[in-house]
């Protein structure tokens, strides 16, 4: 893909584990729909991962100005900016690129009922909880 192809292009943290913790990826968001990362921008091995925007639910952190999380039936990306414009700049660009896209509902999250987001959000501040204990330890 060229430069062109791409609508932003950047550093996140994404959580790895609880071993490595935050590790600085480099992301891409594409014209054609796609949210992608890298471990380096110059990174010619192709992506670590990426998610089609319009099978994924964005959720910005209720504790956290600089937290997102980009969830889908089969995976969550725990992301963290840099600041909260940073966070605001990424939100806002993934929404306003997943409106531009044509609307396709089969087999994308739009399938996940409330409670099942709910269990995600439960899960996200439980995954808090344990990382500010991890950061009482240190």
């Amino acid at each position: 893909m060229e430069a062109s192809d791409f609508i932003a292009s950047g550093e996140l943290l994404k959580w790895t584990n609880y071993v490595l913790g935050w590790q600085v990826r480099y992301f891409k968001l594409s014209r054609d729909g796609f949210i992608s990362y890298s471990t380096s921008k110059e990174d010619n091995n192709g992506s670590k991962g990426s998610i089609k925007i319009d099978k994924m639910i964005l959720q910005k952190h209720r504790n956290s100005e600089v937290r997102f999380d980009i969830v889908t039936p089969s995976v969550t990306w725990y992301l963290r900016s840099h600041s909260p414009e940073d966070r605001d700049t990424w939100t806002g660009l993934i929404e306003k690129q997943r409106e531009l896209l044509p609307l396709s509902r089969e087999g994308s999250v739009v399938m996940l009922t409330e409670s099942s987001l709910q269990v995600v959000s439960d899960l996200n501040i439980k995954l808090d909880e344990l990382n500010s204990f991890r950061d009482s330890l240190s």
